[in-house]
């Protein structure tokens, strides 16, 4: 239970906080991906072998079929799939960044592995509203990325 100083606030300003910020807890903590009932044009071939914190192995070939590429960082050889908090963590938003060749076949196929309908392109860059940094990690790792 959080416990906060009264002071200067109401005890219902201190309601609607503690409130908001139980709720925004239990929406993040209960967050589960869902399978994806849409069927993918591409997809995953690869047998996934992940260590204890989230990395694979580079595969010895690049997938050809695909049209479009997601290369890994250069620090720590990992993809480039973040979790970014905005109004004040109450929006939470999946990142996939550098994404080269045809990046709206991407965007569409995220759609389909997310199950959402919202996905924003920003030049490189895909974004997908909710939490689903390893659904995604572990679709592109099958890919062969």
């Amino acid at each position: 239970i959080l416990t906060i100083r009264r002071g200067n606030h109401s005890k219902r300003f201190l309601k609607q906080t503690i409130n908001a910020k139980r709720n925004r807890d239990q929406r993040v903590e209960g967050a589960v991906d869902p399978i994806s009932p849409f069927p993918l044009k591409y997809q995953p071939s690869i047998e996934l072998n992940l260590m204890i914190d989230g990395w694979a192995p580079i595969p010895k070939e690049k997938p050809s079929h695909i049209p479009f590429q997601v290369p890994r960082t250069n620090v720590g050889k990992m993809l480039p799939i973040y979790v970014k908090y905005k109004n004040g963590r109450s929006k939470v938003v999946t990142v996939v960044r550098h994404v080269t060749g045809d990046v709206q076949e991407f965007k569409e196929e995220l759609k389909k592995v997310c199950s959402s309908e919202m996905a924003e392109r920003k030049g490189n860059t895909v974004q997908v509203k909710g939490n689903h940094v390893e659904s995604v990690r572990t679709w592109l790792y099958q890919l062969g990325f």
